[in-house]
């Protein structure tokens, strides 16, 4: 996919910063119209406005703000690759921020808590939902008696049946971009979000392009193109997609901002505590062999593997086993991966790999992890159900959550090692 040409797009803006500043001290930048004083003692007006504006934000408004998130997420991916000797110096250290290296963001052992949601699917309701009912916005921006509060948003929020995914996005990313709560909120890209030009133009799975492109007007104000301050956005359109030219091309220029920043979000999270995490899968490219159940190759340091997860963007066969491979509970190893069926009822070879239990041990040997989250997978009929009726944990190793389908997401805690599934608690809505 085409990068945004810098000299095509709206350059990056000063409200774009590597480090975030207090955002207490005066008004937020442009893309929030909101004035933080005083929203220590009245968060909930800062949740009020952030959703009022991710429902009514025009379309050059919010061309605007996917583009912030663009250049900062290009911007951090980019400059934090990291050495193998400091990535192990980072591996040493016990605490202190949020760290990422490349395409990996790593959580350290710190008091507080993580709210794990996946596979919205356009869902806005149950993600409003899930912020009202635990005060996310209030524990994150004041502080919370439990430590620091996270959200990690693991993949497919957009396409199928909720039609809000773009107000999702919006949400989340003014939330990141300008009230401080950027090494909060933490946003991964699944398979959904990594087909542009094959899934979400599926009008069967309720296309995020149809959402934005297609149905964009009828709940929003689109503005007058002409009136744009950004860099001609239309002609910029109408000379990389002309494919695109029966459609209004600032709509379809954010719909490809969109994409530009899914193609620049991290992919996994590893915790300090014991936890991997990431849309659907682990990989062995280049990190292990498995043969009859035993880990061969495993001279490949946790550095080494947190580097080669750092870099994955680099390969698009890594990339495909993290936001593609399915979990198999009856097979054992890494196989390939089969999504279905044909009319004539051959299996299909899909993306991504098949893993079974004793290779996700494996992979979780080299990360020093305990527990593999992820979504991405309905619940087999054959599932053992130790957490709930759409969240399922194969031997306290893979646990697989959807809030989407089962309106169901997790929460862990960051501090004490995690010993199994038993130490995830699963919220409801």
């Amino acid at each position: 996919m085409n990068r945004l040409p810098p000299d095509k797009t709206l350059p990056a803006s000063s409200a774009v910063k590597t480090e975030i500043e207090d955002p207490l001290i005066s008004e937020t930048d442009a893309i929030c119209g909101e004035t933080l004083i005083g929203s220590r003692t009245a968060p909930a007006i800062l949740l009020e406005g952030a959703l009022e504006r991710s429902r009514s934000r025009t379309a050059p408004e919010a061309f605007q703000l996917v583009g912030e998130m663009f250049y900062a997420l290009h911007e951090r991916r980019a400059s934090s690759a990291l050495p193998l000797e400091s990535l192990q110096r980072r591996l040493a250290e016990s605490g202190g921020p949020v760290w990422q290296c490349g395409s990996h963001l790593h959580i350290p052992r710190v008091e507080g808590r993580m709210f794990l949601v996946t596979d919205l699917e356009g869902h806005m309701e149950y993600l409003e939902e899930i912020f009202r009912k635990h005060d996310l916005l209030e524990r994150m921006v004041n502080g919370d008696s439990q430590g620091q509060v996270h959200l990690a948003v693991l993949g497919d929020t957009v396409d199928r049946g909720g039609r809000r995914a773009s107000e999702i996005l919006e949400f989340l990313f003014e939330l990141k971009l300008a009230h401080g709560l950027w090494d909060r909120i933490h946003i991964l890209s699944g398979n959904h979000e990594l087909e542009p030009d094959g899934i979400q133009r599926r009008r069967e799975h309720g296309g995020f392009y149809d959402e934005v492109v297609v149905h964009r007007e009828s709940y929003r104000q689109l503005g007058d193109p002409r009136a744009l301050t950004l860099q001609d956005a239309t002609t910029w359109c109408r000379e990389y997609f002309p494919q695109d030219g029966e459609f209004p091309s600032l709509r379809v220029a954010l719909w490809r901002a969109f994409n530009e920043a899914f193609q620049s979000s991290p992919l996994t999270i590893t915790t300090e505590n014991g936890l991997y995490i990431s849309h659907a899968g682990i990989t062995n490219k280049g990190l292990f062999e498995l043969v009859d159940g035993n880990l061969i190759g495993s001279a490949v340091s946790r550095a080494e593997a947190y580097s080669a997860l750092g870099q994955a963007w680099s390969e698009r066969a890594v990339v495909k086993d993290l936001v593609w491979s399915d979990f198999s509970l009856g097979d054992t190893g890494i196989s390939h991966n089969f999504r279905g069926q044909d009319r004539n009822g051959n299996t299909i070879p899909g993306p991504g790999l098949a893993f079974g239990i004793d290779a996700a041990r494996s992979f979780l040997t080299l990360l020093g992890a305990r527990i593999h989250i992820r979504g991405h997978q309905k619940t087999p009929p054959d599932a053992e159900m130790k957490l709930g009726v759409g969240t399922w944990a194969a031997d306290d190793t893979v646990v697989t959550t959807n809030t989407g389908e089962a309106r169901e997401y997790l929460e862990v805690g960051l501090r004490g090692d995690i010993s199994g599934a038993q130490d995830l608690t699963v919220h409801r809505l």
